[in-house]
């Protein structure tokens, strides 16, 4: 795969979220596999999900609204309730979800929590113009961050295990953000709070 990403030249993107998971007992197939996709308001949105919802004993109560799932994983239950409460919110209009304010992101960072009630929650969501990131509030495993802009220097790879020289490669102006559950690089990675949520647009922090 990382062969593939690095000579395909086709990809372009402001993000890109990968999610590598074993699977914790649903079946092996394409339904259940992460990140899943819904429409709402003529944005694709997707969301990754690591670890465990007990959502199955208490599902029935739930209200997902007009997002069904497809397969039979406890994310994209969660996934679709959450998209359903984002529909309540913004409604179907494209110009309202295009607009999130600082109260928005409170709002999303409370319903993150309820879903965290269930289980543990690490998930990245996107609608192709912010990436939304959450961490389990009880510190289920980790999640972390870097901020990467100039001035670029030589950095190292930690599971390839050599060295890259970052001016080489970036413009003066480029910046964005990286987040993973373990540092990639010898940089200085920052850990994420329990229950926080940070959102990322346009390679800029705008909520944490």
């Amino acid at each position: 795969m990382g062969e593939f990403i690095r000579e395909y030249q086709e990809i372009r993107s402001q993000i890109f979220i990968s999610h590598i998971r074993l699977t914790s007992g649903s079946d092996v197939c394409y339904r259940n596999t992460h990140p899943f996709c819904r429409e709402l308001g003529g944005k694709q949105y997707v969301f990754a999900h690591n670890k465990t919802l007990l959502w199955y004993d208490k599902k029935g109560g739930l209200d997902l609204g007009d997002f069904k799932p497809v397969g039979d994983t406890d994310s994209e239950w969660a996934f679709c309730w959450l998209m359903g409460q984002i529909k309540k919110r913004f409604g179907t209009d494209e110009d309202s979800t295009d607009v999130w304010s600082s109260e928005d992101f409170d709002w999303l960072q409370t319903k993150l929590h309820d879903i965290n009630e269930y289980g543990d929650l690490n998930c990245l969501m996107s609608d192709g113009v912010r990436l939304f990131s959450y961490f389990d509030k009880r510190k289920y495993n980790s999640l972390m961050f870097l901020i990467r802009k100039s001035p670029f220097g030589s950095i190292r790879l930690m599971d390839d295990d050599f060295w890259i020289d970052l001016s080489d490669e970036k413009e003066p102006d480029e910046q964005g953000v990286i987040i993973a559950t373990s540092p990639l690089t010898d940089e200085n990675w920052v850990s994420f709070k329990p229950g926080q949520l940070i959102v990322v647009e346009n390679g800029e922090i705008i909520y944490h």
